[in-house]
């Protein structure tokens, strides 16, 4: 028994290493997107540390362990890819200097981590350079990425050395041959330099000195963005890099050698991030390095908390009412002015034509209004973001009189919901009065206020730009007499006993403080010298682990007298009794034994 507990405590410590193992292999997955490199560091790490766990303990939960790790190489070797790429289009000058900063120095102290970055990197240009087999400057654009690649592997371990030696066998012939010559004679280097400089003159690229705006609005529609720098060629175009580096090439409306204009489409700028904009001479194919521009998410207008108003009834005055000034449109803090219009003939029925003498009765009614916003500002795309923040808001009635009313408003403030891209709906309850008499049709005329801070209100305005008005019907409303009712009495139906089965269960193997060596499938065996069971009647064995971390209950039905499961190396108890289709016990329980499942000894 001194054994058997000593091994659960190892099976245990396993356990708990597993688990450990689990949450970092969690902590890589989550990194992956933005460090693939410090993701496969934590993944070649759980590898190592499942390879040193004693192979005899929990073999199927080490295996489970193990695909997942499987599964996240996979996906770690695509974004490593990825990344190159992505290293690729953004760079235009420098390109090695970032291959080893930004990618290879992650694995410089870990030969295995390395050897899988170099892997990538490679497979990753190959790729690449298939993928532009055919284009324009394919051929020109593929050299300077394997040279690229090969000063970025200039180190002294045999990693690098490998990933520099394949980059070096796409390098021109004459490269290979004469490296060595060229790199030995500093002054043979200078003398020809100065010939090339004199003979032809360096050609200078475009250069990027700012862009105007430097940051726009995700969202905002097409937008005019101006590069300024200096040697801009007459068929210069500017290439703009996205979030997937996807790159897309506009042409400029304008040109001169230190400005280019061009038209951003809405297309581009529906998602927040930061892409990268280079100016490209077309007959020297010069590109210039990328400048970023940042594409901003909108910010929330702050939900303001809405006025609660009072059911107060005005009393009528013979005093004229004076016109209503225009108002001015619904500004508020929005970005821009918008307007609500009626749609159709902005009346709504409330549909209740009949009460019950004495009693009230509510009912729902609801206007449909489409947004149209007026174009003073910029109002984004549509104006579909301000529709949003309208949504958010609070409305009310402006009415003139409520005395007469034979309704009431089962709260003061509205509710507008969104209906469609530029559609809403404004909704309410209303409530017919207790009446004693019918009444004939009749209708209210509102106008309507927009909250723009939690003391202030603006009069919404129509197309016209005059105070908006809508208008409630109703009627004919008819006055019912009340009919009682009787409540019929709840009927009980009884609730049916379950046979009960007479005899004894007997409890056959495992026996009584058994020890039975080795976690595999068990047989639980009795007898029942009571009537044979009919269906849907089964024997419910309950048998209790005794774990470290405290006991847990499992059942096993069968309609024979055994039943086979799984039982792991722990400490156990077991019980029978028969059950009905419902789960109701109908006979007596077995005396509870109790065993031990110890781990198998090696011979």
């Amino acid at each position: 028994m001194p054994d058997a507990i000593q091994r659960l405590h190892e099976q245990r410590k396993v356990l708990e290493t597993l688990q450990e193992l689990s949450g970092k292999l969690r902590e890589a997955e989550a990194a992956l997107s933005g460090k693939a490199a410090a993701a496969l560091a934590q993944s070649l790490a759980v590898r190592q540390q499942l390879d040193s766990l004693p192979p005899e303990f929990l073999p199927r939960e080490r295996q489970a362990l193990l695909a997942r790790v499987q599964t996240l190489d996979g996906r770690i070797d695509e974004a490593l890819r990825q990344q190159v790429r992505g290293i690729f289009a953004k760079q235009r000058t420098h390109t090695a200097d970032a291959l080893r900063k930004d990618y290879l120095e992650v694995g410089l102290k870990n030969p295995g981590l390395l050897k899988r970055l170099t892997d990538a990197l490679v497979t990753a240009t190959e790729a690449l350079n298939q993928e532009e087999t055919g284009a324009a400057n394919s051929k020109v654009q593929a050299q300077q990425r394997w040279q690229a690649v090969h000063d970025a592997c200039d180190g002294k371990q045999p990693e690098l050395a490998a990933a520099r030696k394949k980059a070096k066998g796409y390098l021109p012939p004459w490269w290979q041959k004469h490296w060595p010559l060229l790199a030995g004679s500093a002054t043979l280097v200078m003398l020809l330099a100065l010939v090339i400089i004199y003979v032809a003159p360096p050609r200078e690229g475009p250069v990027i000195a700012g862009l105007e705006p430097s940051s726009v609005d995700a969202a905002s529609g097409p937008r005019t963005l101006i590069v300024s720098g200096s040697n801009f060629a007459d068929d210069a175009v500017v290439e703009w890099v996205g979030k997937n580096n996807e790159t897309v090439v506009l042409t400029p409306t304008l040109r001169s050698t230190d400005r280019v204009t061009v038209t951003v489409g809405a297309d581009l700028l529906q998602q927040a991030g930061t892409v990268y904009i280079s100016v490209r001479n077309g007959a020297t194919n010069l590109v210039s390095s990328g400048r970023s521009l940042t594409i901003q998410a909108l910010t929330a207008t702050p939900t303001y908390t809405p006025v609660t108003l009072t059911d107060t009834p005005v009393p009528p005055t013979n005093t004229p009412v004076p016109p209503t000034p225009t108002p001015s449109p619904i500004v508020g803090d929005l970005p821009c002015v918008l307007k609500l219009t009626v749609s159709d003939s902005g009346e709504a029925k409330l549909p209740i034509d009949v009460v019950t003498v004495g009693e009230s009765k509510s009912g729902p009614v609801a206007w449909s209004f489409s947004v149209l916003p007026v174009v003073e500002k910029d109002c984004g795309q549509n104006g579909q973001s301000d529709v949003e923040e309208i949504i958010k808001r609070g409305y009310r009635f402006t009415p003139a009189d409520e005395e007469s009313w034979i309704l009431e408003r089962t709260s003061p403030t509205l509710r507008l919901k969104k209906v469609g891209p530029l559609k809403v709906e404004l909704a309410q309850e209303w409530r017919v009065k207790a009446l004693s008499e019918n009444q004939d049709v009749g209708s209210l005329t509102f106008g309507l206020e927009y909250q723009i801070s939690a003391e202030e209100w603006k009069t919404v305005q129509g197309s016209d730009g005059q105070p908006l008005r809508i208008t409630l019907t109703w009627g004919p409303v008819t006055v019912a007499t009340a009919t009682p009712t009787a409540t019929p009495k709840p009927t009980r139906t009884p609730t049916p006993t379950p046979s009960w089965l007479d005899g004894t269960i007997t409890l056959i193997e495992p026996t009584s403080d058994a020890t039975l060596n080795g976690a595999v499938n068990r047989i639980f065996k009795w007898s029942w010298d009571g009537q044979s069971l009919q269906s849907p009647q089964v024997y419910v064995v309950e048998y209790t682990q005794h774990a470290w971390n405290g006991p847990k209950k499992y059942t096993c039905k069968s309609e024979k007298e055994s039943c086979e499961v799984y039982l792991p190396s722990y400490e156990y108890t077991w019980k029978v009794w028969i059950e009905d289709g419902n789960g109701n016990i109908i006979s007596n329980a077995s005396p509870e034994w109790k065993f031990v499942v110890s781990e198998l000894k090696p011979k």
